[in-house]
Order: structure tokens, then C-alpha cells, then sequence
């Protein structure tokens, strides 16, 4: 007859569980941040991309139309309902109103999704993320279509901005008018905007530059370059594009 010898059973005590808890608690705090940065970072990353495709999109166009920048509606108010522009939209304010299938470059592209950085909550919304740079137009308040430069005006491709991912002041907010405006009415010093470009990605953004490269900056370095004029005082100033 063979006997059978029940064995102790083993638990934790409340010190031990606590210890425990404690030290997965302790390797989430660690790990929970790389992560968000991580899932960040990817989101930057496609924003990028997204960047990179209008940019062939612009070139393109620009094939198709004698080396010309897309037109765009005047900011605001004045702009809406506008066609043959770089955006359409249908309304400012108090929401905005986009539709990139009307885009004169979605003939190139699409696809809706390209136009917004998946990281922009509102541009979600609105439909669209990214600001097209005013100097690359010929500005005038009294009209409601700006017509775009050729691309011969053009000296350093490398250094001017094409779009920006427009904010309030490095704020996660998104662009209003699809516009990066840097003229002022004609009048002398700094643009609407020239400090507008969002901090959506870790207080900075992502820029598309006319060679159609895109970079990511962080906010204070976006000042300091000017890429809407490449820094460049011929193009009327600095900071402002009058001509």
C-alpha cells in the first residue's frame, strides 16, 4: 500500500506581493514613456512621409503648368470656395472647412490621408495639416486668388519652405486657411505668420522645403531660419515676402 504525503502549499506573503507590485510599477514608469516616444516618433515619421509625396505632387504640377507653384486662396475669410487653388475650403472660421479632393494637386496624390499629419487631431477633423508659404505666391489683399510665382524666382530650393505645419506659436494647434501668410498688407517687417508653425512633435515640426525634402526643427530653430524667405532681405524682407 503506498502512501501519499500531501506537500505544503506555498503562497506569498503580503510583503512579497507588495514587493512585486512595486517592482512592476516601477519598470512601467520606465517603459511606458520610451514607449509614448516611440509611438511619437512614428507618427513624425509619417508625417514626413506624407511631406515628401506633396512635395513630388508640387514638382509634378509644376511640370504640368510651366514650372509654375500652385495658386492659393486668399487667407481667411476671403479665400473660401475658391478653385484651381493649392486648398479649397468652405469655411474659416469658427471650424474649418477643407477638402483636398479639390486640391490642384490631388490629381497627383489621391488619396485624402497624405494631407494630414497623423499626429493632428484637428487637421482630422478640418482635412488638412499642412500651410502652403505665401511668398511662393503673388499676394494681394484685393484679390481672392493668389497667383503662384514660377519657380525661377527660386534662388536657394534647399533652404525656402514650401509647406509648414502651421500652429498658434508652437501650440498642437492646426492651420485655419491652409496658408502660411508672411505678407502683412504690403507694408514693411514681420508676416502674419512667421511665427506660427506648430509644436505638435515634441516642441517642433516638420517642414517641406521647395527641393522637396522634408526636415523636422524644433521650434526656436524655425524662427531663427526664416525658410519662407531663406532668410533672404531681396524678397522685401526677413521675415515678410512683399514681391
Amino acid at each position: 500500500m503506498c502512501s501519499f504525503r500531501s506537500r505544503p502549499r506555498v503562497a506569498f506573503t503580503l510583503i512579497e506581493l507588495l514587493v512585486v507590485i512595486a517592482i512592476i510599477a516601477i519598470i512601467a514608469a520606465i517603459l511606458f514613456p520610451v514607449f509614448a516616444r516611440a509611438r511619437e516618433k512614428a507618427r513624425q515619421i509619417a508625417c514626413l512621409f506624407n511631406m515628401k509625396q506633396l512635395g513630388l505632387a508640387f514638382i509634378q504640377y509644376a511640370g504640368d503648368n510651366d514650372e509654375a507653384f500652385p495658386n492659393t486662396a486668399h487667407g481667411g475669410d476671403p479665400g473660401k470656395n475658391q478653385t484651381g487653388v493649392w486648398m479649397f475650403y468652405s469655411q474659416y472660421m469658427p471650424v474649418p472647412a477643407f477638402d483636398p479632393a479639390r486640391s490642384s494637386l490631388f490629381a497627383y496624390i489621391k488619396s485624402k490621408a497624405v494631407f494630414v499629419c497623423p499626429d493632428d487631431s484637428q487637421g482630422q477633423v478640418f482635412g488638412v495639416s499642412y500651410a502652403y508659404n505665401s511668398c511662393l505666391t503673388l499676394p494681394n489683399d484685393a484679390q481672392a486668388v493668389w497667383p503662384g510665382k514660377t519657380q525661377a524666382v527660386v534662388v536657394a530650393p534647399t533652404e525656402t519652405l514650401l509647406l509648414a505645419e502651421e500652429g498658434q506659436q508652437n501650440t498642437a494647434g492646426t492651420t485655419n486657411d491652409a496658408l502660411f501668410n508672411m505678407y502683412n498688407g504690403g507694408g514693411t517687417g514681420q508676416g502674419y505668420d512667421y511665427q506660427n508653425y506648430s509644436g505638435r512633435h515634441t516642441d517642433g515640426s516638420n517642414v517641406l522645403l521647395i527641393d522637396g525634402h522634408a526636415k523636422y526643427y524644433q521650434y526656436g530653430k524655425l524662427l531663427t531660419l526664416n525658410l519662407p524667405t531663406a532668410n533672404r532681405t531681396d524678397w522685401g524682407g526677413v521675415d515678410e515676402c512683399t514681391r
